[in-house]
């Protein structure tokens, strides 16, 4: 028996449109139980830092460009057991000095 993780988060049950890259996207339902950072006695203990850290670094990603959008139509996914992007290329009219 395998564990697909690639498939994890992407149950359209469950996730509204999984294979578009939405960063607002939310649960269809009330509770979000994605299985990013596990849970209950199996979750990350790492978890709390790399949140906090997405949130710093994504904040500070999200002021600088000017205008920012898309490149391309899709975004493209490699195609391993982790699903990750391959490239999200983004255009825009220039980028803000960093503060």
């Amino acid at each position: 028996m395998i564990a697909w993780i690639a498939a994890a988060n992407r149950d359209p049950a469950r996730f509204g449109d999984p294979d578009r890259f939405d960063i607002r996207r939310g649960d269809k339902h009330a509770d979000n139980h994605h299985l990013a950072f596990g849970s209950g006695i199996h979750a990350c203990l790492g978890g709390p830092l790399a949140r906090m850290q997405a949130e710093i670094v994504f904040t500070t990603l999200a002021r600088r460009p000017v205008e920012p959008r898309l490149a391309v139509d899709q975004a493209r996914y490699r195609t391993d057991v982790f699903r990750s992007l391959a490239e999200l290329p983004i255009t825009g009219r220039g980028v803000r000095e960093a503060a």
